[in-house]
């Protein structure tokens, strides 16, 4: 007999003596020592060693074993039904003023405003006079009007110094054919007149308006 079955022996008589005299807690004990010492499950049976473990030896009087090992997690529940909405939040700050967009079409006419008073009568400042010559005629800043009607061609000297504002009027008051009656528009010292020397016009009833600025005369 070797010392494995000695101490199989030697349990299962602490198991005898518990199941006839000893508590319910005394046979778990001694069954407990004899299955560690085997290695195996309840009701095994060894050779030459009658050992047998009987769980109905508690008789429903054994304390509970230790829990087992907690069981794997089972599946996921379904979701449940979405929630009420919430209660709208504050409105949000103002955002930047955006750029100035293009210009619109302009708009219709509006009515046109009733006519005013008439105001009084203006004074006339300009001292006119007017003069009809026949031949070469040198003309002065006290002239204003200066018609011309000749047989042959004739020239009208302007004033060799004039001041701003001197304006004189020369026509041709000589009907067609005009043939070699042209009229020449001297101009004198250093002014011109339009950039030239000179104006001649060639042409029946024609005029020219001429105004001083500056030392130069200038075609209105």
């Amino acid at each position: 007999m070797d010392d494995q079955e000695r101490q199989l022996i030697e349990l299962n008589a602490i198991l005898t003596s518990a199941r006839n005299n000893g508590t319910p807690e005394q046979i778990q004990f001694a069954q407990e020592n004899i299955q560690n010492a085997l290695g195996i499950l309840p009701k095994a049976n060894i050779s030459n060693v009658n050992i047998t473990i009987d769980n109905d030896d508690c008789n429903d009087t054994c304390p509970p074993g230790p829990p087992g090992p907690p069981g794997p997690p089972g599946p996921p529940g379904n979701d449940g039904p979405q929630g009420p909405i919430g209660p709208q939040g504050p409105a949000g700050n103002d955002g930047p003023q955006g750029p100035i967009g293009p210009q619109g079409p302009a708009g219709n006419d509006g009515p046109q405003c009733p006519i005013g008073p008439q105001g009084p009568a203006g004074i006339c400042s300009c001292k006119c006079s007017t003069r009809l010559v026949t031949e070469d005629y040198s003309a002065t800043c006290d002239d204003y009007y200066i018609g011309v009607k000749s047989e042959g061609p004739i020239t009208i000297t302007l004033p060799e110094e004039c001041s701003d504002c001197c304006e004189l009027i020369i026509k041709a008051e000589m009907g067609p054919p005009l043939g070699n009656r042209k009229i020449t528009v001297q101009a004198t010292g250093a002014s011109y007149i339009d950039g030239t020397d000179k104006y001649v016009m060639e042409v029946p009833y024609q005029s020219v308006n001429i105004i001083c600025r500056d030392g130069d005369w200038n075609i209105i």
